[in-house]
């Protein structure tokens, strides 16, 4: 377990005294490395949001590191594939929200599942140099990111925002330095985070400005992470919080509880339970809330299922308790699964009238050769019918690029050091400039899909260098220069809106 992504669990409070600035700041922080270091985007479907949205944090890392053991998208092989853009269309009303993802060097195929492929159409695990968000046609994130030569982020630049983020790594890629910056307002903000690990490149340390702290340990069975605040008027440290894991033999999560700081002690406040079946497969977690007067009290509950030894799981249920301590359903779903072991269609319930789950949606997935989703349609229970309705209402498209390894590093290698081209995106003319010498090249515009768009050729240094793009419908297109031979020099990924 890596304390790195200690969680804040469902009932329970942390306190932080802060200031204003470093309040803000907190916000920003927990929103840019949340789940991811990449950016987040909202998708307002909310059976998408119901599929995945609402675990927490550690049940998203106990199911990553299960999966991990079996599963895997990410290719060895010299053909690889990565997203490059992801559409979600409401087929009723027209409306599009879109995403693409642009790269350098070979980045990108790194999907370890399909439900880490169905989360990553936002780029969270592709490591993309750049993601642009639309909504409905309308540019409105514009993230940027660099990497150092083992791939560990660097940068995060948000450039349709007044936000960035610096990180300095140490000689294990190692955050030790995150640097966030904010200009809003007019008054440009700098808050430091210092970071220290250990051997194993577990966290050991963190202290923000001078004003927050957690020390974390590790011991065999057991994490905990301390918690403290700066009480600048005693010059002393004041505990605000306590979170300790616990592990079985097998190294999984039996326990996660948190605790207060209270005037002499450490107060319990929440504590989750974790089981697992005779596969290791995470099998149940029971979360509770405590009380001073009524002791530990039910607060949330959810049950995995799963299809032989496949370690995705197919069915799911959860439930919380209302006011009066009864459980109430919060979300259900069963998968069936495919050849590969991937979700093939998925069946969403609903929490009915006579306190039972009733259907309420499917979606239907389609994968291609790589076993990458492609398509995933949405459609609804009608319950005048007792059957789902035939019409698609909601279409989610993925869009990949399918590359070799050693071409790529020539063409991306080349493309950074001698092609100029914009403006990027463009909706009109397309510029291209560099020094390529005197060849004769020739020019091409291809779509994500492979479709040559456009194709013209002749010697660099006279040929016309301009492409009208006006008519082109908007997406991720590519600029691919080759010599007379057909050898590639040089390409762009070209952002049309």
């Amino acid at each position: 377990m890596n304390l790195n992504t200690f969680a804040r669990p469902y009932s329970s409070v942390f306190f932080f005294y802060l200031n204003k600035n470093s309040m803000k700041f907190l916000s920003i922080l927990l929103c840019a490395t949340s789940a991811t270091a990449f950016a987040q985007q909202q998708n307002n479907n909310p059976l998408y949001t119901k599929m995945t949205g609402h675990m927490k944090p550690q049940v998203k890392e106990i199911l990553a590191k299960q999966l991990a053991a079996q599963h895997g998208l990410n290719k060895t092989t010299v053909n690889k594939q990565r997203l490059v853009g992801f559409s979600a269309q409401n087929l009723m009303t027209g409306d599009v929200d879109s995403t693409y993802l642009g790269y350098s060097g070979l980045r990108g195929s790194s999907f370890a599942n399909c439900l880490d492929n169905m989360n990553g159409y936002d780029g969270s695990y592709s490591k993309a140099d750049t993601v642009w968000r639309f909504t409905s046609g309308a540019l409105h994130s514009d993230m940027r990111y660099t990497y150092d030569s083992h791939d560990s982020v660097l940068t995060i630049y948000d450039a349709m925002a007044p936000f960035s983020m610096v990180y300095t790594l140490d000689n294990a890629d190692n955050a030790i330095v995150t640097d966030i910056y904010d200009t809003s307002g007019g008054q440009p903000t700098h808050m430091v985070t210092y970071s220290q690990y250990d051997n194993q490149k577990r966290k050991t340390y963190d202290s923000t400005d001078g004003l927050t702290k957690t020390m974390y340990g590790y011991a065999p069975g057991v994490d905990s992470a301390l918690s403290y605040y700066w009480d600048g008027t005693q010059s002393v440290w004041i505990p605000t919080s306590k979170i300790v894991h616990t592990y079985n033999s097998a190294n999984l999560m039996t326990g996660e509880y948190s605790y207060q700081a209270g005037a002499n002690s450490w107060d319990p406040a929440y504590r989750t339970t974790y089981t697992y079946n005779n596969s290791g497969f995470l099998a149940t977690t029971l979360s509770e809330t405590f009380d001073a007067n009524i002791g530990w009290a039910n607060d949330y509950k959810e049950a995995f299922g799963y299809t032989g030894s496949n370690a995705l799981y197919n069915t799911y249920e959860a439930y919380y308790t209302d006011q009066n301590g009864s459980w109430i359903g919060d979300t259900k779903f069963d998968c069936t699964i495919n050849s590969a072991g991937n979700w093939g269609a998925f069946h969403s319930f609903e929490w009915g009238n006579a306190n039972s789950f009733d259907s309420s949606a499917r979606i239907d997935f389609t994968y291609n050769n790589f076993n990458y989703i492609t398509e995933m349609d949405f459609y609804y229970y009608d319950y005048t019918t007792g059957a789902y309705d035939p019409t698609v209402l909601e279409r989610d498209n993925y869009y990949y690029q399918t590359y070799n390894v050693p071409d790529a590093v020539t063409t991306v290698h080349t493309a950074v050091a001698d092609i100029t081209t914009y403006p990027n995106p463009v909706s009109g003319k397309l510029h291209i400039g560099g020094n390529i010498g005197s060849k004769n090249v020739s020019m091409q515009i291809i779509s994500i899909t492979g479709a040559r768009l456009f194709n013209t050729s002749g010697n660099w240094q006279s040929m016309n260098k301009d492409i009208d793009m006006s008519s082109f419908a908007n997406g991720v297109y590519y600029l691919v220069i080759a010599d007379e031979n057909g050898n590639k020099i040089a390409a762009k990924q070209i952002v049309k809106n």
